[in-house]
């Protein structure tokens, strides 16, 4: 039996666009009714330290083509994310080819375009480091709300690949949906504004 109630269609089509991306990035064409709830789409951009100087390594396994390393590393963000990510990466370092990939678990901690305090946990990241040119590109997928808003973010990440033990700097770009969002995004803060180490 079909439930035609507007309140009922409405708190269903809410429920489903806070649970699945996939729901939140069509609700631009959704109709007024769900922008009046604020779920929102915005562009985000800004920087970030990846404070590799603080990182904590529980181990490293040699493999066939390089070794795999696990730590515990705090990564934080300026601009329209604003906050901290506590990131445990998997990072597997092929010398061969002097490439290095991340994968792994993450959780962001912060604010998202002036919305309230969120934690959105990622496990769908991945970093690819070209070695040999000294780049680093990477797709984060904070996806699943742990507290706060319901809030999702895609974003795309570049920068420089940092010395040994040295703090590395990027800046990141991308969407994010949500409850809470403004609709013309958060503070931004300039690339390269970043505190020195």
């Amino acid at each position: 039996m079909s439930n035609n109630n507007p309140l009922a269609l409405m708190a269903t089509t809410l429920l489903a666009c806070a649970m699945t991306v996939a729901c939140s990035v069509s609700t631009a064409s959704a109709g007024p009714g769900i922008a009046k709830r604020g779920i929102e789409q915005v562009s985000v951009s800004g920087n970030g330290v990846h404070r590799f100087s603080e990182s904590i390594e529980h181990s490293t396994t040699v493999t066939e083509t390089g070794i795999t390393i696990l730590s515990t590393e705090v990564i934080d963000l300026f601009g329209d994310l604003n906050g901290q990510i506590l990131y445990h990466p998997v990072t597997e370092i092929d010398f061969g080819n002097q490439v290095l990939v991340n994968t792994g678990h993450q959780v962001f901690s912060g604010t998202v375009a002036g919305s309230a305090p969120v934690l959105i946990y990622d496990d769908k990241f991945r970093f690819d480091v070209d070695l040999a040119k000294g780049q680093v590109r990477g797709e984060v997928y904070l996806d699943r709300s742990l507290a706060g808003p319901r809030m999702f973010c895609e974003l795309k990440v570049e920068g420089p690949v940092a010395p040994p033990g040295q703090n590395s700097e990027f800046t990141y770009e991308g969407t994010c949906w949500g409850l809470g969002l403004k609709k013309d995004g958060g503070i931004s803060s300039p690339a390269g504004n970043l505190p020195k180490n």
